[in-house]
């Protein structure tokens, strides 16, 4: 019973303390602009969907969070990615002209047009899945259901596995 609560607390920690991280990192990548983004129906024609597991961390001096991935991309270009843990704790899209993630624990939403930002590895899921160049500084090692994504600038890194539905 300790371990397990030592467990939970660490967890806990762990959240809070990526949660502070994005506020200070991630409050300079929003834009004023909102881009009215479509619903997204990925039971549609063109979508893909994956789903697996991803470590998270955010930067060197952040812990690892540990989650759920879903990541659904379509033949136009647009994307949804989900990380959770029991619920979502961040969910993103893509297309060819803009980007938005969203913090709904947070009530966060960070968003741009044009360049995907150098931080927030999450935007570079789909480009691995199109098996496309990631954008500059992130690196990819590994393929689907064995990868790494890193920023070695900053140090934030995503790794993973994602199997096709």
């Amino acid at each position: 019973m300790p371990d397990r609560f030592l467990r939970i607390q660490l967890r806990l920690l762990s959240l809070h303390a990526v949660c502070a991280w994005l506020l200070v990192t991630g409050a300079g990548c929003y834009s004023h602009r909102t881009y009215a983004w479509s619903p997204v129906l990925i039971s549609g024609a063109g979508w893909t969907s994956y789903n697996g597991q991803a470590v998270w961390k955010p930067s060197p001096h952040v812990p690892e969070l540990t989650g759920d991935v879903f990541v659904a991309i379509n033949t136009d270009g647009h994307s949804f990615i989900q990380f959770s843990k029991t619920l979502p704790f961040l969910t993103a899209q893509v297309n060819y002209a803009h980007w938005q993630v969203n913090i709904p624990s947070q009530g966060k939403v960070y968003s741009g047009s044009g360049s995907l930002p150098s931080h927030f590895a999450w935007l570079q899921l789909p480009a691995m899945l199109r098996q496309q160049p990631l954008t500059s500084p992130w690196i990819l090692h590994g393929v689907f259901n064995d990868w790494q994504i890193q920023n070695p600038a900053s140090g934030e890194s995503l790794r993973g596995y994602l199997n096709p539905q």
